[in-house]
């Protein structure tokens, strides 16, 4: 039997595969096969060819994808699949593999290689992958490459949307980004940068409306202190952002205008300002108040209307010396976050290369719980629908350049 078909319209060639494990190229015009591409464990039940012709693929019952050089069926490389495939689709790109079948999934595959080398160690692997409840007999994607439809044993076709291979808008800064965040409504994005400025963007139209001047270049230096965090409040109508100038000021998102601004650390003019770079701000759910994170180790709750110092949040696990005030984190505190259910999460760096994460009360100031881990710096933390903590990672150590994005339950 022949279980699947398969037309390359560049060159107008039908391909066939079927139970007797290969698939064969045709010419309309000739009763005998062009070409033979062999190697298959079992029946092939499906068969694409990509759209630049140089590539064809191949699955089936025997649970492997193989992908070949068209021009002469040589093999280039094979893909362990979970279970029988029974589609394969080619994305537009030719760098990646649509499968489904007998796995629950439609499957992504990295398949982009250079001609006359050997498959990069991304080859084979899964990019994204869309689960079913039952079987999927087929998928098939757009023209652009930008959705898919599949077909479920379920009685269900769905259609889904594909992860871009590349950005679909750039948004250029003449230095490095250093945070971006999107507004309540998602139509606006906010970014901080190495050159001093917080600019706001028209997401749609890619252009930029303003930019404020966090820092200016001083007599000492031509480049200005970068600006490290940028936070949009509740209602969209503030943006707050901080920086190595160790300030924190408080914007009109409609205008650009400086509302607020709290100074750094100064023994006369300013004794309750941090007395280092400010790396993380964020708004609380109501908009009152700012909580921010310093390389001082130390985090602090302003009121957003004065700037009023509310509270620091101490440590009393690291209690203060004559040397050292009181610090909420053993080392930097590069990223804060509001829960939920109201309550405040703190990531950042701890000695000997280990991450710190921290829940604290900010209607008190008390450490809920305080954890080290050997898992590198941590330097971001989401927390995930079930209510457990996404940490962003840097290396293990300069013998380990291994970095990584975990997950972690909720500290009781």
């Amino acid at each position: 039997p022949i279980r699947a078909l398969a037309m390359n319209a560049g060159t107008g060639h039908l391909l066939t595969a079927g139970d007797d494990k290969t698939v064969k190229v045709w010419n309309a015009t000739a009763p005998t096969p062009e070409r033979t591409f062999a190697g298959a464990g079992d029946a092939v039940l499906a068969v694409a060819v990509a759209k630049n012709n140089t590539l064809l693929a191949t699955a089936g019952t025997d649970k492997t994808i193989r992908l070949y050089n068209f021009a002469d069926a040589s093999l280039i490389g094979s893909v362990a699949a979970p279970a029988a495939v029974r589609s394969l689709n080619f994305h537009p790109s030719n760098t990646s593999l649509l499968s489904s079948g007998d796995d629950k999934a439609a499957t992504l595959w990295n398949v982009a290689f250079t001609a006359g080398n050997p498959p990069p160690p991304e080859f084979g692997k899964p990019i994204q992958a869309f689960a079913h409840p039952a079987g999927v007999p087929g998928a098939a994607l757009s023209a652009d490459g930008t959705m898919l439809v599949s077909a479920g044993d379920d009685k269900l076709a769905r259609t889904w949307k594909v992860a871009a291979d590349g950005p679909t808008k750039n948004f250029a800064h003449p230095n490095y980004v250093d945070a971006v965040t999107y507004n309540p409504k998602g139509d606006l994005l906010a970014t901080a940068c190495h050159d001093g400025n917080v600019r706001i963007w028209d997401i749609a139209k890619a252009t930029q409306l303003r930019a404020m001047v966090h820092t200016a270049p001083n007599a000492m230096s031509q480049q200005p202190p970068a600006v490290y965090s940028v936070a949009w409040s509740p209602d969209g109508t503030q943006i707050a952002s901080g920086g190595l100038d160790k300030v924190i000021k408080i914007w009109t998102a409609a205008d650009g205008k400086l509302v607020k601004e709290i100074k750094g650390y100064d023994e006369k003019t300013s004794p309750k300002g941090h007395s280092a770079g400010v790396f993380s701000v964020a708004f609380s759910s109501d908009g009152k108040q700012i909580v921010s994170g310093s390389s001082d180790r130390s985090i602090k709750l302003w009121n957003a209307a004065d700037g009023a110092l509310v509270r620091e949040f101490v440590n009393p696990n690291l209690p203060a010396t004559p040397m050292q005030p009181p610090v909420s984190h053993p080392g930097w505190v590069y990223y804060l976050r509001f829960m939920p259910d109201g309550k405040l999460v703190s990531v950042g760096n701890a000695p000997r290369n280990r991450g710190y994460i921290a829940v604290w009360n900010p209607a008190d100031g008390k450490l809920i719980s305080g954890v080290e881990l050997p898992l590198g710096h941590f330097y971001g933390v989401s927390v995930t629908p079930e209510g457990n903590f996404a940490i962003a990672c840097g290396p293990r150590g300069r013998q380990i350049p291994q970095a990584d994005a975990v997950i972690l339950k909720l500290p009781k």
